[in-house]
């Protein structure tokens, strides 16, 4: 595995031929207190690479613009060339993982970004090993809160919702509900998700397994039968085997 300086290095010398392939003319300005080397489509909009010097003339930043508009990985260096943080943009959004690091390359903070929206993750680290997460909904209310031990085994949930909330409403001119719930992945753990119906005398009934790409779930579902209500729920087993939880959440409608 390629260590951060040689990463850096390589992604520095890769990103510098591209630019240079495609932008035979890369043209050097003075912004504050940075020198920028970029290409300026129609001479004013920049477009591929950026790259940022400080006074001294050592790397700062690298930036990929798309028509004037930030578009692909960012990333802020040490004055020892070492990634200081890095985050993907779409469309001029943050998008994804940002992750800091230390001036040694060691992991120490990471959260996320849903098109500039945070929320979402949170990972704590020290001495280069993840001892703390949460989870944060769309109001930054934190809804998950882990805590792990010096060998990153998850060692504890001091809390797990998944804020399942439910609505009934017409659709096409017919009776549905929504469901819309947060789906929080727990590092250094197996979980599955599940929607199903269960009724007054808790009888469950599994539909099927949910899985949610940026950490949630929106979905219409059909009217349940009549004493029945859905559940969503979450079964969490540790790397370790240490922990070993189930989750369920349901919301009777009236």
């Amino acid at each position: 595995m390629l260590s951060l300086n040689r990463y850096s290095l390589v992604l520095i010398l890769t990103i510098a031929y591209l630019s240079c392939s495609r932008n035979p003319t890369l043209t050097r300005v003075k912004k504050g207190n940075y020198l920028i080397e970029a290409n300026f489509k129609n001479g004013k909009i920049w477009d591929g690479t950026a790259i940022y010097y400080d006074s001294l003339g050592k790397l700062v930043n690298l930036t990929m613009y798309d028509k004037g508009l930030r578009e692909g990985v960012a990333i802020t260096y040490f004055p020892n060339n070492i990634v200081a943080d890095s985050v993907k943009f779409i469309c001029d959004k943050e998008n994804g993982y940002w992750k800091y690091y230390d001036s040694n390359g060691n992991n120490v903070y990471q959260n996320y970004y849903y098109f500039s929206l945070r929320y979402g993750p949170e990972l704590i680290y020290e001495n280069n090993r993840l001892r703390h997460y949460r989870f944060s909904n769309f109001n930054r209310l934190v809804s998950v809160e882990c805590f792990y031990d010096s060998l990153e085994n998850l060692d504890s949930i001091g809390l797990f919702k998944m804020d399942l909330t439910i609505n009934e409403f017409l659709y096409e001119n017919r009776p549905v509900q929504s469901l819309f719930a947060y789906l929080p992945k727990i590092p250094k753990s197996n979980q599955s998700f599940s929607i199903g119906l269960t009724n007054k005398e808790h009888q469950d009934k599994k539909l099927y397994d949910v899985e949610g790409h940026d950490f949630f779930i929106d979905t219409l579902l059909s009217i349940p039968p009549l004493g029945w209500y859905y559940y969503l729920a979450c079964n969490l087993k540790s790397n370790s085997g240490l922990v070993k939880k189930y989750y369920i959440e349901e919301i009777i409608l009236k």
